[in-house]
């Protein structure tokens, strides 16, 4: 690779996976992968930068809040900060919303029943139904026993029914089946399997939840290009925001923007420049990291991801939309959910002629929950539903997309729901229109990822966020997960 950093190994903890489609429902994998004639054309080889290897952060900024900070506006200019400073940039009576999804302990070490040979790592993706992907936040807080997972296992297991332990003796992981290759350049290889967990003991044993389980028996799941192999106790604080919900655990990655954030940085963002914060969850997966290997964005399959937001945090965000006030997202997941919400149930996205299938299809899906009856659920957004015929993303206004938040917590209420839960695949890129960001808060991202392309779209475009990388590059700011932090400003 040189002193490029491969995609593989700098999307954190998915490598290349050859035969996986991330999706909640067969029907949808099948969707995603036929040609979608409404999907932008947008080669990739724009999103290439040059990143050295020794600016990948190995440990975050001591103390937390010290890193640096990069402002990019779409105004024009790039200039230099330190994080301290973010309640002099943000403009006041802005709204930021934060990803207060929790980071789980997802990486066990494990070894074949007969106690010979080394130790094989196993990392949680997902919880799997046979309906598809299961939602984290619920899974965690069950029953361990007898749960169904996507894993990456770092072994190389050729079919059903083997069986790994952990060291103790009282988790057993079946493999069920394998579901393709993982290939991580400087790793060993693996594969990508579902693993039934059997946990040993008595009847209340067996009781004990997910969560607990993990907390006892599993590792903080630190990306692969941190090169001190097994997390210590300083990640177990640092690889998790200050304002992290149990409640919300679910992620296998952190939201890496938020890890910037002390307390004192919070309350003095409220104090002096009268803002409002909100926090939504969008349980990181590893799909998050999974490298474009096409040529095209056309061609590259978006994973899907889980979110929640609460009644009030709609309403919140829904009175700042009307009111005209910015709106920060604070990480790509966050603009995800946020760019999600504003367009999912907007009759108008049936209207367009270009993948009519796919938008078909998704509206099928919501019905199909609204139909089950299951309370606060709003479906689900696919790849390529916001765009219209000409490859654009075109935003509904302001006004609409407040109508659309209030429409969510109010439908939720009536349900008797207290949050709002779906799940998206959507996919920004430059040409995407944003409904509710006025400025993205994130990490310096690696090459040919999805979150670059997200990132490019808030810059203004491919060339906006060259400028920006390569001053970065230029001036030694710190990269990835553990590195500095970028503010995209677009008003």
């Amino acid at each position: 690779c040189g002193r490029r950093i491969c995609p593989d190994v700098a999307h954190g903890q998915m490598g290349r996976l050859t035969s996986l489609i991330i999706g909640t429902s067969a029907a949808r994998q099948a969707a995603t992968l036929a040609p979608v004639s409404n999907a932008p054309l947008l080669p990739f080889g724009q999103f290439r930068y040059n990143l050295p290897e020794e600016l990948i952060a190995q440990r975050p900024a001591e103390p937390r809040g010290s890193s640096r900070l990069l402002l990019s506006r779409l105004s024009g200019g790039v200039s230099s900060h330190v994080f301290s400073e973010l309640d002099a940039l943000i403009p006041r009576g802005a709204h930021l919303v934060f990803n207060h999804s929790s980071v789980v302990n997802a990486r066990l070490r494990t070894q074949l029943p007969n106690g010979t040979g080394s130790l094989v790592e196993v990392m949680l993706l997902a919880p799997t139904t046979d309906a598809g992907e299961a939602d984290p936040a619920r899974a965690f807080g069950q029953p361990a026993h007898g749960q169904v997972w996507r894993a990456m296992v770092r072994y190389p297991v050729t079919a059903g029914g083997t069986a790994l332990q952990v060291a103790d003796g009282s988790l057993q992981l079946e493999v069920l089946k394998v579901l393709g290759e993982w290939d991580e350049p400087g790793e060993d290889p693996g594969v990508e399997a579902e693993l039934r967990l059997l946990y040993a003991g008595a009847e209340a044993a067996r009781a004990i939840p997910m969560s607990e389980l993990l907390e006892k028996l599993g590792e903080v799941p630190i990306p692969p290009y941190v090169r001190r192999g097994v997390a210590d106790s300083a990640d177990a604080a640092r690889y998790q925001t200050v304002f992290a919900s149990r409640e919300a655990a679910g992620s296998v990655a952190a939201p890496t923007a938020g890890l910037h954030f002390t307390p004192e940085m919070l309350r003095g963002l409220v104090d002096r420049r009268d803002a409002t914060l909100s926090h939504i969850a969008l349980h990181v997966g590893a799909g998050t990291f999974k490298p474009v290997v096409a040529e095209d964005a056309s061609a590259h399959v978006m994973h899907t991801e889980r979110f929640e937001a609460s009644l009030d945090a709609l309403e919140s965000i829904a009175r700042s939309a009307a009111e005209g006030r910015p709106i920060v997202a604070v990480g790509t997941t966050t603009v995800r959910v946020l760019e999600s919400l504003a367009r999912l149930g907007r009759e108008d996205l049936q209207s367009s002629s270009a993948g009519r299938a796919e938008i078909a299809g998704a509206a099928r899906e919501r019905q199909e929950l609204g139909a089950a009856g299951a309370a606060g659920e709003i479906g689900h957004l696919s790849q390529w539903e916001a765009y219209g015929a000409d490859g654009r993303a075109r935003a509904p206004s302001r006004e609409e997309s407040a109508m659309a938040l209030r429409r969510h917590a109010q439908r939720a209420r009536i349900a008797g729901a207290r949050s709002v839960r779906g799940s998206t695949s959507l996919c920004i890129a430059p040409g995407f229109d944003f409904a509710l960001c006025d400025g993205l808060l994130t990490n310096f991202h690696a090459p040919d990822s999805t979150l670059l392309m997200i990132t490019a779209a808030a810059a203004g475009g491919a060339d906006r966020l060259r400028e920006a990388y390569e001053h970065a590059v230029r001036e030694r700011f710190r990269f990835l997960s553990y590195g500095d932090a970028c503010f995209f400003l677009r008003v």
